[in-house]
């Protein structure tokens, strides 16, 4: 077994993951902020989606949902509840039918990958959305010194990513970038809660302002990032 294979093992204990496939309402709040239309109706796929909380979420509103893992806990889990999977490496096996899907999601997985796979994945993932069908992605922020922290917080993450990068690798894909910023803020349920998150915000936002002009830069500073991308209407023939 190999060193990354090894980690992956137990993963999910490591994680501290809880019972598959559940959501709590801030959850739901979140993924509705995230995804941004009604997941009713919707053919959605979730690549390594670990704990399942989003696609457990999706499945409760409506949609029709299947997942890709590598982790053995999350794959058993998937085949108890009978959530439809897909193979991980799906790009090297055509395992994705064309115009079959509404949305793809990928909440803190791109960083996992070896940066050669991921120009090979993105057109997978093109060709597998229909038109007008979105890529969500979540990971943490290359561009920011503040991203340090969720990089390097587990020994899996092999590459710092940024929209610029995320663009390029998309590059004739077909796919395009329509939101990319710090990740949603939804209320928490909790009055003081939000109230001290909400001075955070306030702080970050001042405190992002006066670096940017120090550095005489726009670069986006949260942590972790969200970046939403758009399956435009015919996809280039040379996409990768």
């Amino acid at each position: 077994m190999s060193e990354t294979s090894a980690l992956y093992a137990d993963y999910d204990a490591w994680k501290g993951w809880g019972e598959p496939f559940r959501w709590n309402a801030e959850e739901g709040r979140y993924y509705a902020a995230e995804l941004g239309r009604d997941p009713a109706g919707l053919d959605i796929l979730e690549i390594g989606f670990g704990s399942g909380a989003f696609l457990g979420w999706a499945r409760d509103k409506g949609a029709r949902v299947m997942g890709a893992e590598i982790t053995p806990a999350s794959v058993a889990a998937a085949q108890t509840a009978q959530i439809p999977l897909v193979a991980p490496d799906f790009e090297a096996h055509g395992a994705l039918a064309e115009n079959s899907l509404d949305a793809v999601v990928a909440f803190d997985v791109f960083e996992h990958l070896d940066p050669a796979t991921i120009p090979a994945k993105l057109a997978a993932i093109a060709r597998a959305l229909r038109p007008g069908g979105l890529l969500v992605l979540r990971y943490p922020n290359g561009q920011s010194p503040f991203g340090l922290d969720p990089l390097h917080a587990d020994a899996t993450h092999i590459v710092a990513l940024s929209r610029a990068k995320i663009d390029q690798y998309a590059a004739g894909t077909g796919l395009r970038t329509i939101r990319y910023g710090a990740t949603a803020r939804v209320s928490s349920g909790s009055v003081a809660r939000d109230a001290v998150r909400a001075l955070r915000y306030i702080l970050r936002g001042l405190h992002a302002r006066f670096i940017r002009f120090v550095y005489a830069t726009d670069v986006e500073l949260a942590p972790v990032v969200t970046q939403v991308m758009v399956r435009q209407g015919e996809i280039e023939g040379n996409a990768r």
